[in-house]
């Protein structure tokens, strides 16, 4: 129960990275504080962001979250095993999916 003029934080947060213990098969991993560290997703070989910020540009960093409006997501996936039938130096397959996030709730 908090009095009706109280000020209430959420501090919530999501923090995705690659754990390439094992380089043979790296996995993206996620963390939270409510479920601790966990594998999101297994031969995964690359994540990237980028931000589209409200003037158009496309940024790594963005310097004032305010100003993100889009999200571009882009997972690289490796198959887990060898093709046998590969000719070439690396003999796993690849996909790579890239999706965006329009951002909510941070003005125009």
């Amino acid at each position: 129960a908090y009095r009706k003029d109280a000020i209430v934080l959420i501090v919530a947060w999501t923090q995705y990275y690659l754990d390439r213990a094992n380089a043979d098969h790296p996995n993206l991993m996620v963390r939270t504080p409510q479920f601790g560290t966990q594998v999101f997703a297994e031969d995964i070989n690359d994540l990237q962001f980028q931000f589209r910020l409200n003037n158009g540009s496309i940024v790594d960093i963005p310097v004032l979250v305010e100003d993100v409006r889009e999200v571009l997501v882009s997972v690289t996936a490796r198959s887990r095993s060898q093709d046998p039938y590969h000719t070439g130096d690396d003999p796993y397959k690849y996909r790579t999916y890239t999706s965006s996030v329009n951002v909510r709730n941070l003005g125009a």
